[in-house]
């Protein structure tokens, strides 16, 4: 009889934590702005004099995505967002030291994500996130095709079934691109703190 319940509890829990995980699960879409600091790291390849200009500014991006429920009240989620807007990474205004005469813009940015997910109840979900990252460095009306490398954290809050509430704090390195025009090699990087909102089908 004992055996018989432990084994009844055993399965209760498990159905419980795969129902906490399972809310999280499914397609989704969302959107998503808050507050970008960017830096880039510019190398004379002349006198190999350095400067790091940047800009903060406010993204605003589209996310696609689908999350899996796993073992143990845990989710991975795959997804896809793009830069509805092309964020200044110079303000050439706030630059003492850069002779640079036009503000720098990441164009067509788009990111591809894994993010495994830890459910704390119904509603909160925590998750760390690793990302590709592409777009376009455009610097003196010069544009190159850089990617990098993402990583960060975040929570997701269920206001009822469908929709939902996302904060997200997420740090990017890029590869150094080469501007022969300008004699220099540029190097972004950025840290976002976003806010958002989307619906789960």
């Amino acid at each position: 009889m004992m055996k018989k319940f432990l084994i009844l509890v055993g399965l209760i829990a498990s159905t419980s934590a795969f129902a906490q995980a399972d809310k999280f699960s499914g397609f989704s879409v969302g959107l998503n702005t808050g507050f970008a600091a960017s830096k880039v790291k510019t190398v004379d390849t002349g006198d190999s004099s350095t400067f790091a200009p940047g800009a903060t500014n406010t993204p605003f991006d589209i996310n696609f995505a689908y999350t899996m429920s796993l073992a143990s009240n845990t989710t991975v989620g795959f997804g896809l967002t793009y830069d509805l807007s092309s964020p200044k990474v110079i303000n050439v205004s706030d630059q003492s030291s850069s002779t640079l005469t036009t503000d720098g813009k990441l164009n067509n940015h788009y990111s591809i994500y894994i993010e495994p997910g830890y459910a704390f109840n119904d509603s909160s979900l925590g998750y760390f996130k690793l990302g590709y990252h592409s777009g376009k460095m455009a610097l003196e009306g010069v544009s190159k095709s850089i990617t990098g490398t993402g990583y960060g954290f975040g929570m997701r809050h269920l206001i009822d079934k469908n929709l939902y509430l996302n904060l997200g704090v997420e740090s990017i390195r890029y590869n150094s691109a080469t501007f022969s025009d300008l004699s220099a090699t540029a190097q972004l990087t950025q840290t976002l703190a976003t806010v958002g909102i989307g619906y789960k089908f």
